[in-house]
């Protein structure tokens, strides 16, 4: 619908991370802190964690054909997490370089914390 709205100018970026921390509404309803381990090694964000690189973004747009390619445009298992985490069991099935222009890739996140009152 956004793509159909803007054209060109709509870009769909999507976020992901290898391991840490990070605030959410639980099942529950509270908002609370989360930490996840490692992906395992048959997460769709495993790769995108060998590079070694604490931050890493790629368009994903302009890849040319062949093995990398083919690996983004695959369906992977990644783990979601929003404004509610559901759990690891969450997990969906995402081909990234079709549902998102650009990819970005933080290797461990830490929860927000709020700033301290003036």
């Amino acid at each position: 619908l956004l793509r159909k709205e803007h054209g060109v100018d709509y870009v769909a970026a999507g976020m992901f991370f290898g391991e840490g921390e990070f605030e959410a509404y639980g099942e529950d309803g509270v908002k609370r802190a989360f930490a996840l381990g490692p992906a395992p090694e048959t997460d769709g964000t495993t790769p995108l964690a060998r590079v070694g690189k604490p931050l890493l973004g790629l368009d994903v747009r302009d890849l040319p054909p062949g093995p990398a390619r083919e690996w983004f445009d695959a369906p992977r298992l990644v783990r979601l997490v929003g404004v509610k985490f559901h759990g690891v069991e969450s997990s969906d099935r995402e081909a990234l370089g079709k549902r998102f222009d650009e990819v970005f890739f933080v290797a461990k996140t830490t929860a927000a914390r709020p700033l301290p009152e003036r």
